[in-house]
């Protein structure tokens, strides 16, 4: 039931040690889950119990980056940015990927995520944005 893992994961960011595994395994595979409230809970979650910059969060997390509803797409990059700052170079290159998604308010999304994502005066990503400026669509 969605208000019971919605507790859950309350409790995991007040009791879990962070970094361990047993917590962020639970917490991840929230992740999956069919609610975006409990997906985006789930996020909100991570960055009090993981270790900054684990490679197998910030991969689970960026997998949320083309998701079709906003909410887990914005909780994503937050929870991105409390991982590993600006400048996390796999992050950086799945959300570059995302420029090219069929679905303009993935690519939008996308090109919002490098604002707060990349760092100032990052080629590839200015290069990468740069593309959206012949966009077909005129909400990217």
């Amino acid at each position: 039931d969605k208000g019971n893992a919605l507790q859950a994961l309350e409790v995991f960011a007040e009791l879990a040690l962070q970094g361990g595994r047993e917590a962020v395994d639970l917490v991840s595979a929230c992740l999956e889950d069919e609610d975006p409230d409990i997906q985006s809970a789930a996020m909100e979650t991570l960055p009090l119990i993981t270790k900054h910059g684990d490679p197998y969060v910030i991969g689970a997390v960026s997998s949320r980056l083309g998701h079709r509803e906003w909410s887990v797409r914005a909780a994503a990059v937050e929870t991105l940015l409390d991982l590993c700052g600006r400048g996390c170079a796999p992050v950086l290159e799945a959300v570059r990927c995302l420029l090219s998604h069929s679905d303009w308010c993935i690519r939008r999304t996308a090109a919002e995520a490098l604002e707060q994502l990349a760092e100032k005066g990052d080629r590839q990503s200015i290069l990468a944005v740069s593309s959206l400026l012949q966009d077909p669509d005129k909400d990217v």
